[in-house]
């Protein structure tokens, strides 16, 4: 994914790739990019943590495969 103009662009941009993200975290996320800063996110189990970093880390629409992480 490109570095977003507005937060209400990563918002869609993320949508389009299956992750639907509030305006909180969409802020959030704009921000961190757009200081290049890294961001922690933590959460409960199963609430989408591993699924917005697959979002945010493929520059294309390639599916994702997990085997990929493993050397």
């Amino acid at each position: 994914m490109s570095l977003p103009e507005s937060r209400e662009a990563l918002a869609d941009g993320l949508a389009a790739r299956g992750y639907i993200v509030d305006d909180a975290l969409a802020m959030t996320v704009f921000l961190a990019l757009r200081m290049r800063r890294p961001l922690f996110v933590e959460g409960a189990p199963g609430v989408g943590k591993t699924h917005l970093a697959i979002a945010l880390g493929r520059p294309d629409d390639r599916p994702f495969d997990a085997r990929q992480l493993v050397p």
